[in-house]
């Protein structure tokens, strides 16, 4: 009678250990899974990260020509001053009609030099919230529920 009960006991013992290992089982499939919906949301933003990183290096060198072509406006304003105040200090009768003629065109370039400074100081600002609009792209996923 002993002994049958010691058998009895592993049997029990021996199906504990065989539930306990069937949930352990199910457990790691689980997380098996979970581990694979992280690794493709991860790749994801590592895609998402290499873009936008692209559109940035893209939305830099536009900053650049922008500032450089800025930074030629700004020489051509001052070399066309300076002529302008060369010009002025024509004081020759004979040469005021021509010196109005030549204030008037320099005026005509001086507007169209203002149209393209607020045209590139539009297209500066423009990149520059692009830029800014870049962040929020690179949310972190919400993991999936619980498994349970």
């Amino acid at each position: 009678g002993n002994l049958e009960q010691e058998i009895k006991n592993l049997a029990s013992s021996l199906e504990d250990c065989q539930a306990e290992l069937a949930e352990s089982h199910a457990k790691l499939q689980r997380y098996s899974e979970d581990c694979d919906w992280y690794q493709s949301e991860l790749t994801k933003c590592r895609e998402e990260l290499a873009k936008v990183t692209a559109e940035k290096e893209q939305n830099s060198a536009t900053s650049i020509e922008l500032a450089q072509a800025l930074d030629e406006i700004r020489k051509l304003s001052h070399e066309l001053e300076l002529e302008r105040c060369m010009r002025r200090g024509i004081a020759d009768p004979d040469d005021r009609g021509m010196l109005a003629a030549d204030v008037a065109a320099d005026d005509t370039l001086l507007r169209q030099l203002d149209t393209l400074k607020s045209l590139h100081a539009d297209d500066w600002r423009r990149a520059q919230e692009e830029m800014q609009d870049q962040g929020p792209r690179l949310a972190v996923p919400r993991p999936p529920p619980a498994a349970g």
